[in-house]
């Protein structure tokens, strides 16, 4: 799912960093912000640091840092999407498209993506039945695997993705 700016701004704002961090290490404070041991490797003394004030999160140890959504994505192994889905969940605000009036915006990128899935399993399906276009790729040594992971197509002569869109 995506999400415009203003919904992830949102998401974020509504999480405080020191709150959501501290589900899941102990926190104290040191000067204008909060160390502990950082969750993301083993260590004796804490490296792992909190700026409430700039809603970040640092590990001098090995790095890691980002804001509520990096640590979230971090600490719970999500992507992004499912990071936010979260971090919303946690503070009780609905998902875009449990709210009404979805934007134009993101029924636009439904429509845009599912145009590109269409545009893709086409040029695909070009790929495997063409071999002209086969042969070249095998004389350029690109393996199957390959085409599979970059998801490969071929595009004909003429007008064919027009006529099927139409």
């Amino acid at each position: 799912m995506n999400f415009d700016e203003s919904y992830i701004e949102q998401v974020r704002g509504s999480n405080n960093i020191q709150d959501v961090v501290s589900g899941y290490v102990r926190l104290r404070k040191s000067g204008q912000n909060q160390v502990g041991l950082c969750p993301f490797h083993n260590e004796k003394t804490p490296s792992f640091n909190v700026s409430e004030s700039k809603q970040i999160f640092k590990c001098f140890g090995c790095q890691a840092g980002g804001d509520v959504i990096d640590f979230v994505r971090l600490i719970e192994n999500l992507n992004f999407p499912d990071a936010v889905k979260y971090l919303a969940e946690r503070q009780g605000i609905s998902l875009p498209s449990e709210q009404p009036g979805m934007s134009a915006k993101v029924r636009d990128d439904g429509r845009l993506l599912s145009l590109m899935d269409t545009a893709q399993e086409h040029f695909c399906k070009n790929l495997r039945g063409s071999s002209q276009a086969t042969r070249y790729l095998e004389q350029r040594k690109i393996s199957e695997n390959t085409i599979e992971r970059f998801g490969l197509g071929y595009a004909p002569p003429g007008n064919r993705f027009l006529r099927l869109l139409k």
